[in-house]
């Protein structure tokens, strides 16, 4: 009889915090993302999660030689390298362990299959970037939450040197059983107000503490979907206008999308809001360089439209003919 084997994922993301944007903060320049928040939770959460989990991860891979296999955001990586320098020797020197693997994801954790080509390898290069300077080596493993990756996708992990796939469908913190495989998916929560005592006892007693889950299928929100596909859409207007902080308002945009996994009408509403303001922004900017008036913001159920035949775009086409 087969047993199945097991690997432990250990997730940790950046949190994200979207401001509740309605139709009338359109085109009032109002930030899309509560940054002070951010910082705080990493610090004030996060941090304390990883240092936890490293003392209590080692002395468990050490007693049951069960290995670990860690993804940490590049956002939080890059937090870390730039306020956390002890938590920073902390993770390299828990890196060393035989028993512990680096895992790579995209560096603002949106997943793989969600993110055009080109802004994936981007990504990629970058978080390798974060992690050698972290941990002075870089991950050869990927995270994803689907096991239906095109050939182009594979070549670019390949190309990052990322050899092998680790498939976790819902990546939400339980047990998955797939491909006769036996993952135990535990993320910051896991981590969070607990003693040392406290995490020893729930990592010996993962079985009994985790929901199961035997569903192969990535969740399937229509709102989401429909947030996703505007975010594609609107990705090459925004690359071609090469500003860097809208480029970031995208990314955060579509790694907070990734993140709210399940129907939440109110968050669709504030991403589909920031998503229009974004296009209002490049709309009027490219209005603005070819001498035309500019637009009153709207609120477009598409906000993809309102990028479509920018006179940027037909020029830097015919430049690159």
């Amino acid at each position: 009889m087969n047993r199945l084997t097991t690997k432990i994922i250990v997730n940790f993301v950046a949190p994200i915090n979207l401001e509740n944007l309605n139709i009338f903060h359109l085109g009032t320049n109002k930030k899309y993302f509560n940054h002070a928040k951010t910082n705080y939770s990493l610090a004030n959460t996060t941090i304390p999660a990883i240092e936890q989990a490293i003392i209590a991860l080692t002395n468990f891979s050490n007693r049951t030689e069960n290995q670990i296999y860690l993804n940490i955001c590049g956002r939080t990586l890059k937090w870390i390298d730039e306020n956390s320098k002890q938590t920073e020797i902390n993770l390299r020197n828990f890196a060393k362990s035989r028993y512990v693997n680096l895992v790579a994801t995209p560096f603002f954790g949106t997943s793989i299959l969600k993110l055009p080509q080109i802004e994936l390898t981007h990504q990629l290069k970058t978080y390798h970037e974060i992690a050698k300077k972290i941990y002075k080596r870089t991950p050869v493993i990927a995270l994803s939450d689907s096991n239906n990756l095109n050939e182009s996708i594979e070549q670019t992990l390949k190309q990052n040197k990322l050899k092998q796939i680790l498939f976790v469908p819902h990546q939400v913190q339980g047990i998955y059983n797939i491909n006769k495989q036996k993952i135990i998916f535990l993320t910051e929560s896991f981590f969070t107000n607990k003693t040392e005592k406290q995490i020893e006892h729930d990592l010996n007693n993962l079985n009994k503490l985790l929901p199961n889950y035997t569903d192969a299928n990535t969740i399937n929100c229509p709102l989401q979907k429909h947030v996703q596909e505007e975010l594609t859409k609107t990705y090459h207007p925004l690359k071609k206008l090469n500003d860097e902080s809208i480029l970031t308002d995208w990314r955060l945009l579509s790694a907070h999308n990734h993140l709210s996994a399940s129907e939440d009408y109110e968050s669709y509403i504030s991403s589909m809001n920031t998503l229009n303001d974004l296009a209002y922004k490049v709309k009027n900017i490219d209005l603005l360089n070819a001498g035309q008036e500019l637009i009153e913001p709207l609120l477009l159920e598409n906000p993809s439209q309102l990028l479509e035949n920018l006179s940027m775009l037909n020029v830097q086409e015919c430049d690159e003919k």
